[in-house]
């Protein structure tokens, strides 16, 4: 709808008026909230400016109330993000969106634009960012022009996400909102609002005030009102994230770094003995990551160094295990001499006494080849093959290649290099089924084309590391009960001690982003939430936030 200019004009005078007259109240000042991450949505915008009363358009006093909203929440210490700054549509092409059907859902493009495109841009912006909460703002109408007072909106989904933390944000900004601007307290309320439903977080959307109501729309445009409003708003935000609401809720594996998680992941599997431990790069993937299979067949925990001595978590776990073997993945490169010492050391055992094994190569390929070569192919002639230049594919895969008992062998985008190509052809009579994890753009179909000399290939691959690990989770997990372990994507170490406990169980690694649970992995944990119990969370917060345990389970529909 069009815009006059003076309009225009006069809504940007009223929100710098409201500016220059905004002081934060004494309590708020002196308070210690500890920062969040606040998506603050201005309702509609765009050529759908939501209602239009007295040719003001609600769009505009959304957008006011979201930026001065945001002004008070940065004084206070905390991070936002709007979904929009001005007024426009934030997004007017087809895009995958949520559609329930009966009890499962789907995120897909439906072909063609719809409103629902719009406000799953909205929620793709918080979801990606990993904000804290989602506020949605609005302003009412009705046909009466009696209807009054205001109300703050929830999402009763049967989630713990939403009835713990979504409802109780919602009555901290809705008791502040009246308290402060004397509104008709209209109360809160559940809705099924997409935006409530489809962000990640715990989710609430105000209405200020009935702009049909000619007495509440003069007050929603004062500039006095406003203030106050939006102070009321920020304060309810602000007691929220004062409350710690994300206190964790899932069993968690994890030390202060890398080295100490992989150490707490060994002590759940081998609390007390193992006769072998192995030892792998903390710092580089490409050996570490092809030894779950090696640690499944040899009943092995897999500990990470890093430089010429173990961490002191590292060698606590060596001391209580007291092993007389120890296996070295890669070259001194990867694991220094001074570093398998210092592992021989903390046995307590003679180092005579200690057998040390190394395996390696000339470079990743080659290494992989060999530990291949350890590992033997299974009964069945299954191997697979991931790309030798990145981890997140070797990441879903690694638990099934070590429950099947299966290697993994490495290979370049376009070629297989020589030392897993002769890993295929000493073996070419043993090996039947060649599973390939990962796109075309990982492994090409010249390299798939190859393959199919030495058995049948099957690809398993999503357009992303995130649609890769659904499909390979969905390819080899059965049909019975499963506990998830959960890791970030993003960073190799905590997926790969992961996957030497899932091996034993049988367990997916399910995979998402620090602050981030992405759509694909959404859409696969509601589906199949009536067969994954209670997950395992694998790394510390900077790994895996406290807040994505509640995003989780806001996924699972709990």
């Amino acid at each position: 709808m069009h815009h006059t200019t003076g309009l225009r004009t006069s809504l940007i005078a009223l929100f710098a008026a409201a500016m220059f007259f905004f002081t934060l109240p004494h309590h708020a000042a002196e308070a210690s909230t500890p920062a969040g991450r606040v998506f603050l949505d201005p309702g509609h915008g765009g050529r759908w400016p939501g209602a239009i009363e007295g040719g003001i358009e609600e769009e505009d006093l959304n957008l006011s109330y979201a930026l001065q909203i945001q002004t008070h929440l940065r004084a206070q210490g905390h991070a936002t993000r709007l979904s929009r700054n001005s007024d426009v549509m934030v997004n007017e092409v087809d895009i995958p969106t949520w559609s329930p059907s009966g009890s499962t859902i789907t995120y897909a493009a439906v072909g063609g634009f719809t409103a629902a495109d719009d406000l799953q841009a909205r929620c793709n912006l918080a979801n990606a960012w990993g904000a804290d909460i989602f506020v949605s703002i609005h302003a009412n109408a009705a046909a009466s022009s009696a209807a009054n007072g205001a109300e703050t909106f929830w999402r009763d989904t049967g989630s713990m996400t939403d009835r713990e933390l979504s409802r109780r944000l919602a009555n901290l900004i809705q008791q502040e909102y009246i308290l402060e601007t004397g509104l008709v307290n209209r109360g809160v309320k559940e809705d099924s609002f997409y935006v409530l439903r489809w962000s990640n977080m715990p989710a609430v959307l105000v209405e200020t005030g009935f702009m049909s109501n000619p007495t509440e729309l003069r007050k929603l445009r004062d500039p006095n009102f406003q203030r106050n409003a939006t102070t009321a708003i920020a304060r309810g935000i602000d007691r929220f994230l004062d409350s710690n609401p994300f206190r964790p809720i899932y069993p968690r594996l994890a030390g202060p770094d890398r080295f100490a998680t992989a150490a707490a992941v060994a002590g759940s599997r081998w609390p007390t003995t193992a006769e072998t431990v192995i030892l792998a790069s903390g710092v580089d993937w490409p050996d570490a990551m092809v030894g779950s299979t090696l640690s499944r067949r040899m009943n092995a925990p897999m500990l990470l160094v890093g430089g010429d001595t173990i961490t002191e978590e590292t060698r606590a776990r060596i001391a209580t295990l007291r092993p007389s073997r120890i296996v070295v993945l890669g070259g001194e490169a990867a694991v220094s001499p001074a570093a398998v010492n210092s592992a021989i050391n903390a046995t307590g055992r003679q180092a005579d006494s200690v057998t040390v094994e190394r395996i390696a190569g000339d470079d990743r390929f080659s290494t992989a080849a060999r530990i291949a070569t350890r590992v033997g192919v299974p009964v069945g002639g299954r191997v697979f093959v991931v790309s030798g230049a990145n981890f997140p594919d070797a990441l879903s895969v690694g638990s099934y290649a070590g429950t099947l008992g299966a290697p993994i062998l490495l290979v370049g985008p376009s070629a297989i290099p020589t030392a897993t190509l002769e890993y295929l052809t000493a073996n070419n009579s043993a090996i039947q089924q060649i599973e390939v994890i990962g796109g075309t753009g990982a492994i090409g179909p010249e390299v798939e084309a190859q393959l199919r000399t030495f058995g049948t290939v099957r690809r398993i691959a999503g357009a992303d590391r995130f649609r890769t690990n659904v499909a390979v989770i969905r390819a080899f997990m059965g049909t019975t009960a499963v506990s998830p372990l959960v890791a970030n994507a993003d960073a190799f170490p905590d997926a790969l001690s992961a996957s030497t406990i899932a091996a034993a169980g049988s367990r997916p690694v399910v995979l998402v982003r620090q602050r981030e649970l992405p759509a694909p992995t959404r859409e696969f944990l509601f589906n199949h939430r009536s067969r994954l119990t209670t997950p395992t969370v694998v790394g510390g917060t900077g790994a895996v936030s406290s807040q994505m345990e509640w995003m989780m389970q806001k996924g699972f529909g709990r």
